[in-house]
């Protein structure tokens, strides 16, 4: 080993080239960090846990440098001291290079001096590999100083490597972390079907592709029939048991490129890549008739049958978008459940609902009668979103309130329509009027009130609506006699409207993004309507409504 007085320009150069091996594996590490940090999205954890375990490590290995391939230069931050320097090492003694991968220095007075020395090229020599060696160098100022080198590269290499198994497990760690909450993101709790986010962001996709390639697409909209009189009559915990029940019908029953999602309450929405209408129909009626053989338990003594109505749509040439195939598949559900529900209709135009429900396979006028009726019905909810169901609900309460009154048949039958058609009068309202989710002024509430007279109007048309003209005229008077078109009290309002004003309420109160904001658990709207008794209704109906759960 040769001890020369190092050049501080030929220092300096030698400082601003790094080794080699020190370099790679900070590389190494460097790019571990940076490419984990592409790949995660969980904010600045793993940025300041990696950076810090560089930190670390560079703090070691970034002072040692290996220049032109002979010179080592350590700086004091890296140095520890080691005690006094053994008397009994002989400065003579050969070291190969890979003996100093691991440096410590007892640096003298000077802590801010660079120690540099050269070594020699020299054959290896096993037998003192293992020894410590004492190194005689000099300072740039000629001040003598002692560097005590021993051969830790195998320590050093172990140590690298556990803190590298030990970096890599974390980020291992945190990908599983940041791939659950992925998963969780685009995942309903309940179901575990996609989310309703996830499914507006494949659908848009799928279009996309479709539409380039050009390739078949197909959309369901699933919706579970009388899903609501299940919650009101078994309760919430029993519908979540249904819900969850056909949503594992749909996982199991699909290709995995389908995609079913949860599109909101009791709907869901499938997409069917690479899918025709005519292979999207076979589908669909497998599915309906799957879940209309299965029974579901909701409890260990009770189990339920529950049907669905399907509405389809396939991609055609005039669909540019995602909410125009939608709005496709919406129609036809609507044929669906219009049509006597439990069935799968196709959408063929924008207007397929009414079509398909006047035209549905029956046969007399009073079946026409029905279709007529619920072709109206659809026609409302396709005005106004928030509508959607309502009318349906009110129809299924005013009957179940004519079956605890006692009434004839005919007399419930009567009622159920009344319910289905109480707000066709929306049908002449203006945009501006009945889509608004603001407060209304004095003028466009006296143009929600000609509703009433609005639906008399249109239900003159049909001679068969005739029965149901007062009841609808007269939902909206209360018993106080404040209400509306005429001013009638008490029992001068006809049964059917009282029956209608309160089945109305009852629904919108528990509807969710209904006219009334929040929408109440079904004893929260029983205790309003108890409330409003006296006022806005007949006492002892309501009463004999809130017996009829």
């Amino acid at each position: 080993m040769n001890a020369n007085t190092s050049d501080p320009k030929e220092l300096s150069a030698g400082l601003s080239r790094p080794h080699p091996t020190v370099t790679g594996s900070l590389g190494t590490l460097a790019t571990a960090h940076d490419a984990f940090a592409r790949v995660t999205a969980l904010g600045e954890l793993p940025f300041v846990l990696l950076t810090h375990a560089m930190g670390v490590t560079g703090a070691e290995a970034g002072a040692v440098y290996d220049t032109a391939g002979e010179m080592l230069a350590v700086s004091p931050e890296a140095s520890a001291t080691l005690g006094p320097v053994p008397r009994d090492l002989s400065l003579d003694t050969p070291v190969r290079r890979d003996a100093c991968l691991y440096l410590r220095a007892r640096m003298h007075e000077e802590a801010e001096l660079v120690l540099a020395l050269r070594l020699a090229t020299i054959p290896a020599d096993p037998a003192v590999l293992d020894e410590q060696l004492l190194l005689l160098s000099r300072f740039a100022c000629d001040r003598a100083g002692y560097l005590l080198a021993r051969r830790e590269a195998d320590v050093a290499k172990s140590q690298a490597k556990e803190a590298h198994e030990r970096q890599m497990e974390m980020a291992l760690n945190l990908y599983d972390l940041y791939e659950a909450a992925q998963q969780q993101a685009i995942t309903d709790g309940l179901t575990g079907l996609a989310t309703h986010a996830y499914f507006q962001e494949r659908l848009a996709d799928d279009l996309s592709e479709s539409l380039e390639t050009p390739s078949p697409l197909s959309l369901m909209i699933f919706d579970l029939d009388h899903f609501k009189s299940i919650n009101d009559n078994y309760g919430h915990q029993a519908g979540d048991m249904v819900l969850k029940e056909a949503a594992a019908m749909l996982k199991e029953s699909l290709k995995p490129t389908d995609l079913p999602a949860r599109y909101g309450g009791e709907e869901f929405t499938i997409i069917l890549p690479q899918t025709s209408e005519d292979e999207a129909f076979a589908v669909a009626e497998r599915l309906r008739q799957t879940l209309a053989d299965k029974e579901i338990p909701i409890s260990p003594e009770r189990s339920l049958k529950v049907t669905a109505s399907i509405g389809l749509a396939a991609l055609t040439p005039d669909i540019q978008t995602p909410k125009e195939l939608i709005k496709r598949a919406d129609a036809a559900l609507y044929a669906a459940k219009n049509g006597g529900r439990n069935r799968v209709m196709r959408a063929t135009g924008p207007a397929a609902e009414a079509v398909n429900a006047i035209g549905a396979p029956r046969k007399g006028s009073h079946e026409m009668f029905l279709a007529l009726a619920r072709a109206l019905s659809a026609a409302i909810e396709l005005r106004s979103p928030m509508l959607h169901g309502h009318s349906e609900a009110v129809g299924d309460l005013a009957l179940r309130m004519g079956k605890v009154l006692g009434l004839a048949a005919d007399k419930q039958e009567a009622l159920m329509i009344a319910g289905m058609l109480h707000d066709v009068g929306m049908l002449a309202l203006p945009d501006s009027v009945l889509l608004k989710t603001s407060g209304l002024d004095n003028t466009e509430w006296e143009q929600m009130k000609s509703h009433s007279q609005a639906a008399v109007t249109i239900l003159s048309r049909f001679s068969t609506f005739a029965g149901l003209r007062e009841a609808v005229l007269y939902h909206h008077e209360r018993w106080d006699g404040k209400g509306y078109p005429e001013g009638l009290g008490g029992n001068a309002i006809p049964l059917g409207a009282q029956i209608l004003a309160l089945c109305d309420t009852y629904d919108a109160l528990t509807r969710s993004g209904y006219a009334f904001g929040r929408s109440m658990t079904h004893a929260e709207a029983i205790a309003e309507l108890r409330r409003c008794a006296g006022g806005q209704f007949n006492p002892e109906l309501v009463e004999l409504f809130a017996g009829m759960f």
